[in-house]
């Protein structure tokens, strides 16, 4: 499969990361969410991106890459949107960031990062 999904049970949240076509994308989305979230977020995806996140209703976000991270660049660009995904999730839950919540921001982003690395290196 082209995807993976993170539950955070803390937050009521989750990570969907996609990565092909954009057909691909539709599916996938739909597949842990609906055809109208599928919808937005293939509008968001525009031709020749390499990464990016999205948002939607709730408390989903999916990250689409273009392809499997396999070198730095591509292991740099899914650091980058993971950290988009963690931005998005403690805002949601209203933890902003500041210098007396980061310690919230970087462990998400740890998590996110190990339960993605896990995952995709099998």
């Amino acid at each position: 499969m082209n995807d993976i999904v993170i539950q955070i049970p803390i937050y009521k949240a989750a990570v969907l990361i996609y990565w092909g076509d954009r057909k691909g994308l539709y599916k996938a989305v739909k597949r842990n969410s609906d055809k109208a979230t599928a919808r937005e977020v293939i509008e968001e995806v525009a031709p020749n991106t390499e990464g990016l996140t999205v948002t939607t209703s709730g408390r989903t976000v999916t990250i689409y890459l273009a392809s499997p991270p396999r070198d730095p660049k591509s292991w740099a660009i899914l650091i980058h949107e993971l950290s988009h995904a963690t931005n998005f999730i403690l805002q949601e839950v209203g933890i902003p960031h500041t210098e007396s919540t980061e310690e919230a921001y970087t462990y998400l982003l740890e998590y996110l990062t190990r339960e993605t690395l896990e995952r995709i290196t099998k």
